[in-house]
């Protein structure tokens, strides 16, 4: 590989952990906005980063959206869970769960588990404690 294309492919991952970090940050400071009951100012943030493929923002935006009973929630935990956001699956998969859709919820739990949403895991232990099975067909 030339000199150049290393140093392209250097600042091209350096700038992408840049923007993470810059997102990160953003939705830390959301979080924080959200702590003080500013949840206006929280939710423009998240709606922001959501819109930039930071699958943190889309989900936690769907849980508040999904609070005040908005209609679009699910589009945001269904962007969150494509981005491997643990929290948009689970949002997803307690959905399904409520409208007994046994397969789309199956789907979503363990999906929620795989990208990190501790709760999720500990629902998929109480589903095998109960003898419900969690394999798809």
């Amino acid at each position: 590989m030339k000199k150049n294309a290393k140093f392209f492919v250097l600042i091209s991952v350096l700038g992408c952990s840049t923007i993470y970090e810059n997102r990160r940050n953003e939705f830390d400071h959301a979080q924080e906005l959200i702590s003080k009951n500013k949840i206006d100012e929280a939710r423009e943030i998240l709606r922001a980063i959501c819109k930039q493929d930071f699958g943190a923002g889309c989900s936690v935006e769907g849980a508040l959206s999904q609070k005040n009973k908005e209609k679009d929630f699910l589009k945001f935990y269904e962007k969150g869970c494509h981005l491997k956001d643990g929290l948009g699956c689970y949002g997803l998969a307690s959905v399904h769960y409520r409208l007994h859709e046994g397969e789309k919820f199956k789907k979503y739990i363990k999906l929620s588990c795989e990208y990190g949403f501790t709760e999720a895991c500990r629902s998929i232990g109480q589903l095998f404690e109960n003898r419900l099975e969690l394999n798809s067909k």
